[in-house]
């Protein structure tokens, strides 16, 4: 790309991000990566966050450290965490240790939601689909995504709010120029990223199906597959009143009953010396 090219289109993501990300998305990785880190890193920030999550994870594991330490130094502290989560440990490390360290240190905090919290475990890569996107287009992206096809499928706006969900099967029915914005989408399941998983897969509502994780100001951070809920064993149901009765009840009875057998034995014994003494 020449220099005038490569100033063009950094001009016009400065002034039209939204409209940017959607030429953008139909790029190759790398060379979406190479435009951002090498434009200005508030401009590239705000296209990072509007970016759908596999591009925009994908983007920020290609550019350089330094760039992508500046980049994330200017992105919410959500989305900043969101993008690391996806790096390997090795690259997470090193590109924490490049941030200032009030930068580093609030990242750090979301980073270190327990092991077992919905914000640890959701995947910020899991395909999700914008309310712009044509029926024909989201169908591409499924058969792209080379995994297994999942019974529900969120729907957010550039915003990062979920506005529902759709199934395959309606992806399918429905003409492939409609917009999915214009599908009937259904209330889609959400839940915050601190709530802890096994409360989450003790509740009826969340079970049968992904459940979108959001960050405190609403927006998506990432999806709870259904593969992952699934690893998550439930806590074992407490045991009912009676039983515990019934339990200490028989325990009770028991102790009663060689209690019982003990004075029983020692009255023996005393009638049986006291008779031998009169003998």
């Amino acid at each position: 790309m020449s220099p005038g090219v490569r100033s063009l289109a950094h001009l016009h993501l400065h002034r039209n991000p939204a409209e940017a990300v959607r030429i953008l998305e139909r790029c190759p990785s790398a060379g979406v990566a190479e435009l951002l880190a090498g434009g200005a890193y508030e401009t590239s920030a705000r296209v990072l966050a509007l970016l759908s999550p596999v591009v925009a994870s994908d983007c920020i594991e290609r550019m350089p450290v330094m760039a992508r330490c500046l980049v994330l130094q200017a992105s919410p502290v959500p989305v900043a965490a969101a993008l690391l989560r996806v790096l390997p440990e090795s690259s997470r490390k090193t590109t924490l240790e490049g941030l200032p360290a009030q930068t580093r240190k609030r990242i750090d905090r979301v980073l270190r939601f327990p092991k077992e919290s919905a914000g640890a475990l959701a995947d910020p890569r899991a395909l999700v689909l914008h309310e712009e996107n044509t029926v024909d287009q989201a169908v591409s992206l499924l058969r792209a995504d080379g995994e297994t096809i999942s019974a529900t499928l969120f729907v957010i706006n550039r915003g990062k709010r979920v506005l529902g969900a759709v199934t395959p099967a309606q992806l399918l029915a429905a003409p492939g120029d409609w917009t999915i914005g214009s599908l009937k989408l259904a209330k889609p399941r959400t839940v915050s990223q601190g709530v802890p998983l096994l409360v989450l897969v003790s509740d009826e509502h969340y079970q049968g199906g992904p459940v979108a994780v959001l960050d405190p100001s609403g927006k998506l951070v990432g999806v709870l597959t259904e593969d992952t809920l699934r690893t998550v064993e439930k806590p074992k149901a407490p045991q009912r009143a009676t039983h515990l009765l019934a339990s200490i009840g028989e325990m009770y009875w028991c102790g009663m009953g060689r209690l019982l057998g003990d004075v029983i034995a020692v009255r023996r014994t005393s009638e049986a010396t006291r008779e031998a003494n009169r003998a």
